[in-house]
């Protein structure tokens, strides 16, 4: 059988492991395949979510991290030069921009994730309806949603940077 043909009740189905040179296998009936197939797509919808959660929340501990780094270093060395200071602005737009790209790439997949989680017991009208009650709900969205439609369509979110500094004496 080929990749692109579909397999029928006819066709014998097997699950073989090859590991280590061991060629046992267990033989499994037309739906036993299905079922397999139906929860391997499961897994990899899944999986596929995971990541992008994971990258979104990477995105975001850099961003911190960075912020954290520039703070400390100005505390300390107190650093003014224009290099420095347009250099601070637009490390913190990309690392921002990458966050913000992270979070909407996660936020656009929900629907075609869930669908497919659910087996499509959930519809995407209503996937959709709940992320439109979460968006009108929380104040931190809809920002992070205007920001993400300003980098997208316009540039990077930060133009300058300013840090006070309070040295105790």
């Amino acid at each position: 059988m080929g990749l692109t043909e579909r397999p029928s009740k006819d066709d014998r189905f097997a699950l073989t492991d090859y590991f280590i040179g061991d060629k046992n296998s267990i033989e499994l009936t037309f739906e036993q395949y299905n079922e397999l197939l139906a929860a391997r797509d499961l897994l990899l919808h899944t999986l596929q979510m995971d990541e992008k959660f994971f990258a979104a929340s990477e995105h975001y501990r850099e961003l911190e991290e960075y912020g954290f780094g520039v703070s400390l270093e100005n505390l300390l060395y107190l650093r003014t030069d224009a290099r420095a200071f347009y250099t601070v602005g637009f490390q913190f737009g990309r690392r921002l921009s990458a966050l913000l790209t992270a979070v909407g790439l996660y936020i656009d997949s929900i629907v075609s994730h869930g669908r497919a989680i659910t087996s499509g017991s959930v519809t995407d009208k209503e996937f959709k309806k709940l992320t439109s009650i979460e968006y009108d709900k929380s104040f931190d969205y809809r920002v992070m949603e205007t920001l993400r439609n300003y980098v997208k369509h316009q540039g990077y979110p930060v133009h300058s940077t300013t840090f006070k500094h309070n040295r105790p004496k």
